[in-house]
């Protein structure tokens, strides 16, 4: 089946092009592509690009993997089939900035001695359930915060993951849960499905004309895009 790109994708291509002058159009749509299809062959990858063999395509592949762009091929795991459909994201802040620094000490060497015994994957155990951990980042900037993310098997277990895991264990440190809804950008792709589920909603659909020509963000982008 012959591999295209629609126009949308290609005016954000140009886009993304004039962002990054120094990259190349090429480079960015294989990028693209692949962040779409990491399982794209050459001779599809031929066909997006435009190309007149796969050995072309196969050259920018290489390229992006030479340059560390593509830093690799991973299967994409749907963790609500294998018994984690909560996905949360816990915010951690504290008035006491050696207190992040004490957590990140002990994350840090607690998840080393995990790694050790157990291996990659963070499965932390709860009473009803567990927490699958998915990425632990210390922020510093206007304010020191740590971001959590990861998956559960219930609500529940996030609560309890964070008043045992996280708030008994550092006095002085507040959390804020999240547990996400729906997600329209989701590893820098739009996500079209979620897209239409929300455009179906009725809030979204009354007087959507007048609100998008009253919206001033709207029109705001509608000027920056030209």
């Amino acid at each position: 089946m012959k591999q295209v790109l629609d126009e949308k994708t290609k005016e954000g291509i140009k886009l993304i092009s004039n962002v990054l002058k120094d990259i190349g159009e090429k480079k960015i749509t294989t990028a693209i592509t692949l962040m779409k299809d990491s399982n794209i062959g050459d001779a599809d990858l031929m066909e997006v690009l435009s190309l007149g063999t796969s050995n072309s395509a196969a050259y920018y592949r290489k390229e992006l993997e030479k340059e560390g762009v593509i830093r690799g091929y991973s299967a994409e795991i749907d963790w609500g089939k294998l018994g984690c459909p909560v996905q949360f994201t816990i915010i951690v802040e504290s008035d006491m900035h050696e207190i992040l620094l004490e957590m990140e000490e002990a994350q840090t060497l607690s998840i080393k001695r995990y790694n050790t015994s157990f291996g990659d994957v963070c499965i932390i155990p709860t009473t009803g359930g567990g927490v699958v951990l998915e990425e632990i980042s210390f922020c510093f900037g206007s304010k020191a915060i740590a971001i959590i993310k990861g998956r559960a098997t219930s609500e529940n277990d996030v609560v309890v993951y964070s008043k045992y895991n996280l708030i008994d264990k550092y006095a002085g440190i507040k959390t804020t849960i999240t547990i996400l809804k729906s997600s329209i950008i989701k590893n820098f792709i739009i996500d079209k499905d979620s897209l239409d589920v929300l455009s179906r909603i009725k809030s979204y659909r009354v007087d959507e004309l007048k609100r998008l020509k009253d919206n001033k963000l709207i029109k705001a982008v509608e000027d920056f895009f030209g």
